[in-house]
């Protein structure tokens, strides 16, 4: 998610310095990308870890969608789907 964040951002704005690790990077998004991403960060328990994990990938799922149509970039949302699917399917039964 970090990664696909870094190319929006240097997509919409060239060269930039978004440092080590990403330590620089939310300098240049908006306050809720921060906020939504920090959210993804509790993991203290296995509900905590599952509801990151869902709520991870449907925030990749839309960046990669948004990043994707400004690079003129095919995006196959059914592949995402199945990802969703599949752990939803692996972790049911937990």
């Amino acid at each position: 998610m970090l990664k696909v964040l870094a190319w929006q951002v240097t997509s919409d704005r060239g060269a930039v310095d978004i440092g080590k690790n990403y330590k620089y990077l939310f300098h240049y998004l908006p306050a809720e990308k921060e906020k939504e991403f920090s959210a993804l960060l509790d993991l203290s328990s296995f509900d905590k870890i599952t509801q990151s994990l869902f709520s991870t990938m449907k925030g990749f799922d839309r960046e990669a969608q948004i990043l994707a149509q400004k690079m003129g970039f095919t995006y196959d949302k059914e592949v995402a789907e199945k990802m969703i699917a599949y752990a939803k399917e692996k972790l049911s039964n937990h």
